[in-house]
């Protein structure tokens, strides 16, 4: 099965086009070798989960579409309106005011140091590509969440976070929250999945919060209540859907649209979906015929499976070395925006994600964590269509036995598989490597 597709998103909410639309696009994107070089195997560990596909060509897990959607909230009939958490473009230019404050930097936009590549993907009608990185892996803490997290507490009531600040987050937001809360002298608390790199938690300690691994179900099902048994009296602040954070986080876009007022895309790793509404919100107000793609590792899709369906419902999670990415099911304040703002998604493999890391080592020598290169492998495989191509390098929080093992072509596997961390094996080796021509 191919590892690389893209779902291409028709304007409104008239998803009966967008599936006619992925019917005739065909099976999108083989999983092509980056920079169109060579070929690259399907890495990706089987799955062991009991399947079935619906009428809609979306893996299903078992539940049905109005089951799945009752379960998280959904979006149907009858359900609650969910609340608006866009901010205004006054919100997002005044979230600078902060920044100084807080140790945020304005990072920089460089073109990667390759030639122009043919874009021959099915959903694009060709032409030359040309790669740029916005590098948020040099904000201190290593990620752009320090933008949000900073204008989240420059935004909140001191008396309740002298209380205490709690969170749960896979590493990259708690980091950023964790060194904002540290400046300030509030206490500060993370839970995060089981899954989550040595680097970040390290990174956290190091911050001065106390850390709490748990099972990833447990993990987001805190995420998804905001609440935190044990630390009710403290302010819990989520890692998306608040105002806040969004505004915070769209300064990228402003930075880009600064820096290449002729930006063709902008790809963004999606994880929660907070960082595209950031984008998106930028976007719309100043450049709205700028694709805005939203780029998903093949071990989990949740918004690709959600934009087939209509609606968004829970799918299955792997875990992976590309730890940043990957939750089972699309929030539904997010949803309620980011289906309207998205051009495309991208669906890639662990091969690619292994590969543009190398890629911008190599080229560059800019070190990426495997969320933060995921949006250059979409860029690679062509789904993200010609001109100037803008890939956000979300973060840069990577464990050096990962690292280690993807600069030798080998595919990691998450830490919490039970094998050694650095390491993916197959049946015929003790490594699988992915042969590319940088």
């Amino acid at each position: 099965q191919d590892q690389s597709q893209s779902i291409f998103c028709p304007p409104g909410n008239d998803r009966k086009q967008g599936r006619k639309m992925e019917e005739s696009l065909g099976a999108l994107g083989a999983d092509a070798s980056l920079a169109a070089t060579a070929a690259s195997a399907d890495n990706t560990a089987p799955s062991t989960h009991s399947t079935e596909t619906s009428d809609s060509g979306v893996v299903n897990d078992g539940a049905t579409m109005d089951e799945e959607t009752s379960n998280n909230g959904g979006t149907g009939e009858g359900m609650p309106q969910v609340p608006n958490i866009l901010p205004s473009m006054e919100d997002v230019y005044a979230a600078r005011q902060h920044f100084a404050e807080y140790g945020v930097i304005r990072t920089p936009l460089i073109r990667l140091n390759m030639d122009l590549v043919q874009v021959a993907h099915d959903g694009f009608c060709g032409g030359m590509m040309e790669v740029y990185l916005k590098l948020e892996n040099l904000q201190p803490t290593g990620s752009f969440e320090l933008r949000g997290a900073s204008n989240t507490l420059a935004n909140s009531d001191p008396t309740k976070l002298e209380k205490g600040v709690v969170t749960a987050s896979s590493g990259n937001f708690a980091q950023g929250l964790a060194a904002c809360a540290r400046r300030k002298g509030y206490p500060m608390s993370v839970v995060v999945p089981e899954s989550a790199p040595t680097v970040k938690h390290v990174g956290l300690e190091r911050q001065g919060a106390t850390v709490r691994r748990v099972a990833f179900d447990e993990w987001w099902k805190i995420l998804s209540e905001q609440k935190c048994p044990g630390h009710e009296e403290k302010c819990f602040i989520r890692p998306s859907g608040k105002p806040e954070i969004i505004a915070g986080n769209a300064t990228i876009a402003l930075e880009i649209l600064e820096d290449l007022p002729d930006v063709s895309a902008i790809v963004v790793p999606y994880a929660s979906g907070g960082l595209c509404l950031s984008i998106g919100t930028v976007l719309q107000a100043l450049k709205p015929d700028t694709r805005l793609i939203a780029c998903e590792v093949s071990t989990s899709t949740p918004l690709n499976n959600a934009l087939l369906a209509g609606r968004p419902f829970f799918c299955q999670h792997t875990p992976s070395f590309v730890d940043g990415l990957g939750f089972n099911t699309v929030l539904p304040e997010i949803w309620e925006h980011v289906q309207r703002m998205v051009t495309a998604t991208a669906k890639i493999g662990l091969n690619d994600v292994v590969q543009a890391i190398r890629i911008m080592v190599e080229r560059n020598h800019v070190v990426a964590e495997g969320a933060g290169a995921a949006s250059v492998a979409a860029a690679l495989t062509g789904q993200a269509g010609p001109g100037k191509v803008v890939c956000v390098i979300s973060g840069g929080n990577i464990d050096a036995s990962v690292l280690a093992d993807v600069l030798q072509g080998i595919v990691p596997l998450s830490p919490s598989s039970g094998q050694h961390p650095g390491r993916s094996h197959s049946s015929q080796s003790s490594s699988v490597r992915t042969e590319t021509s940088l």
